[in-house]
């Protein structure tokens, strides 16, 4: 889903973890928003930052196995517990800082992809646990349809799931997204910047 964001300023461009809470909470009715990510990508007025850039990889952030594991890690096994007995998700809070031309980020249209059509890949990070995240077999490719905002706003956020624990018929469980090359903007010499936030959404 999307929707615009009129508090957003778009000369802003960092927005507090609160209000990041707070927009996801609004658009899902959530009962309980967990942010425990975020990534600048693109940024490019400190020289001495190392500068993100957009992933141009076809992925989906959480494999259905290692949802539990980010929320025992996140918020403790017993809490953890407690919570992941009802619905929840994992989220992620998409907004650009500046209009996007090239880079933009395309979605798929979930009901497009079969779960046989899911790649598991292991990642490894220095400070959290080992997880795994899905990529998407190139054998099924003419089949996925994609979507994207053309010309999307600072004011405006892409809010997009990750990871849904209930599979109940008609409700996605994720959502496939990446970068890509946009034809009209393949020479642009400037990087496409944004932030990500990622978010454990639970539900009463």
């Amino acid at each position: 889903m999307s929707f615009s964001a009129p508090e957003l300023n778009p000369q802003r461009t960092w927005v507090s973890p609160k209000r990041h809470s707070s927009l996801t909470s609004r658009s899902t009715g959530a009962t309980k928003v967990h942010i425990f990510d975020h990534t600048l990508r693109g940024r490019r007025d400190d020289s001495s930052a190392k500068t993100i850039k957009p992933v141009s990889s076809v992925h989906i952030d959480q494999a259905f196995t290692s949802a539990p594991h980010r929320a025992a890690y996140e918020l403790g096994p017993e809490i953890a517990v407690a919570l992941t007995q009802k619905r929840y998700q994992v989220l992620n809070v998409w907004r650009p800082l500046g209009t996007v031309t090239n880079d933009p980020l395309a979605v798929a249209d979930t009901r497009s992809i079969p779960n046989a059509d899911l790649v598991a890949i292991p990642v490894v990070y220095p400070d959290t646990p080992a997880v795994e995240t899905y990529s998407l077999r190139a054998s099924g490719t003419d089949q996925h349809e994609w979507w994207y905002c053309d010309g999307m706003r600072s004011d405006e956020v892409l809010v997009f799931k990750t990871f849904e624990s209930e599979g109940r018929e008609g409700r996605a469980r994720f959502c496939a997204h990446s970068s890509f090359t946009h034809p009209d903007f393949a020479h642009a010499e400037r990087a496409r910047e944004s932030v990500e936030v990622r978010a454990l959404v639970f539900y009463e």
